[in-house]
């Protein structure tokens, strides 16, 4: 799959916004738009019909930290679970781990 193959851009800043969406588009889908943390998936037609989901895609390593756009550093959030992560109520592990709590737990994931 395109996403699984995908390199990670040497000069992140520099390169257009397009690939970076396209790339979170990816995961995404392979997640099946389906928060990797709590389960949560909502789908809704937007104003001209298409088809959307209420998720956000963010990097476990965030890219000022040096992280990057490869697939293994991206996950599928709901607004809420992102919201905790940005405020380290969740702490989310390079090893596809979670800590909320006090408790340890594994991403969902598909791929």
């Amino acid at each position: 799959s395109a996403a699984l193959s995908f390199k990670d851009f040497d000069e992140q800043y520099v390169i257009a916004c397009h690939e970076s969406r396209c790339q979170k588009e990816r995961i995404a889908t392979l997640e099946n738009h389906t928060c990797q943390i709590c389960g949560f998936h909502q789908q809704y037609a937007n104003a001209a019909g298409k088809q959307r989901w209420i998720i956000e895609v963010d990097h476990i390593v965030p890219k000022s930290e040096g992280g990057g756009e490869t697939i293994d550093n991206l996950l599928v959030l709901c607004p809420n679970c992102h919201a905790k992560k940005t405020a380290r109520i969740i702490e989310v592990n390079s090893d596809y781990s979670y800590e909320e709590d006090g408790a340890r737990k594994e991403l969902t994931t598909i791929i």
